[in-house]
């Protein structure tokens, strides 16, 4: 009993020296958030969207990591890329990390996006870039980047800019071999421990596995290739499935989103999308929503 009782102190002791005990709060503590939980404050909080169907059951909140997986050319860099763009229009400020394109190339394709139009003016791309001002930030780094050093650049961006969404394109330029897995899973910790210290959204990019059922398989949270614990670390998982039959229906989507889990939320189903090829555009109906201009909206989301 003594041995046992002389354990606890020493690991009593640890905490105090690594401040951890202030992390054991009386229940009594989080009083409020409970209180917001039931009344919907905290599962309606935090980034929406594009597709206004979407606002009422998909949120991007604070402190979590939401998983973009698909196929190769399924269109993940291009719909994130709107996603980002949607998110600065909402009035978040956010960083872009792509180390599988040019930074001129991300930016043309958002500048796209953001105008609703395959043919900007020069006018309209010089003012795309001062729209951008204390909106958006681009990691300039082309390749493989050590993940422990990512880390350092997210925990920068935060403090230097006040960055609050940070998109990773891709998890395979952080982690040096496809059966990593161990390297895998202490990058998607670390993503994990990151959001929560400093309260931002992390959107991690990532490839599916070669589906046993075709190209036709829409990917689900299971599908992320590498590590199961990738998936099962992250807070939300998004499989991107691109439909190329040739011989689809008018009325069928170009794109579905299997929103596979939403740890924070209580929904998770399928959004079909509708790819617009002048703006780049996913739209959330084939006819009713029409292409947006965000730039020349100029005006901010509730």
């Amino acid at each position: 009993m003594a041995e046992i009782l002389g354990d606890v102190l020493d690991l009593s002791d640890y905490l105090v020296e690594k401040h951890e005990g202030e992390n054991v709060r009386p229940a009594n503590y989080f009083r409020d958030q409970t209180l917001a939980m039931f009344g919907g404050g905290m599962g309606t909080s935090g980034a929406h969207l594009p597709w206004t169907k979407t606002h009422e059951n998909v949120r991007l909140r604070e402190g979590e990591v939401t998983l973009w997986h698909g196929q190769n050319f399924s269109g993940k860099s291009m719909l994130t890329g709107q996603v980002a763009v949607d998110l600065c229009w909402q009035g978040y400020r956010v960083c872009v990390a792509s180390m599988e394109m040019l930074p001129a190339r991300t930016l043309q394709r958002m500048c796209r996006q953001a105008w609703g139009t395959n043919t900007p003016q020069t006018s309209a791309i010089d003012r795309f870039h001062d729209w951008t001002d204390e909106k958006l930030w681009i990691y300039d780094r082309r390749g493989s980047v050590d993940w422990n050093r990512l880390i350092g650049v997210i925990r920068y961006a935060v403090d230097k800019c006040q960055i609050q969404h940070f998109v990773i394109d891709s998890l395979m330029k952080c982690v040096r071999g496809e059966d990593d897995y161990n390297g895998q899973k202490d990058f998607v910790n670390a993503l994990c421990a990151v959001a929560q210290d400093l309260q931002i959204h992390i959107h991690l990019i990532h490839h599916t596995a070669k589906p046993k059922g075709g190209e036709n398989t829409m990917p689900g949270r299971y599908d992320a290739k590498g590590s199961g614990s990738i998936s099962d670390q992250v807070d939300n998982v998004c499989g991107i499935w691109r439909n190329r039959d040739e011989n689809k229906p008018a009325d069928a989507p170009d794109c579905v989103l299997n929103w596979d889990k939403q740890r924070g939320g209580e929904w998770d189903g399928k959004i079909a999308l509708w790819f617009d090829p002048a703006s780049f555009q996913y739209r959330g109906d084939q006819h009713g929503q029409r292409t947006r201009e965000y730039i020349k909206n100029l005006r901010v989301a509730a």
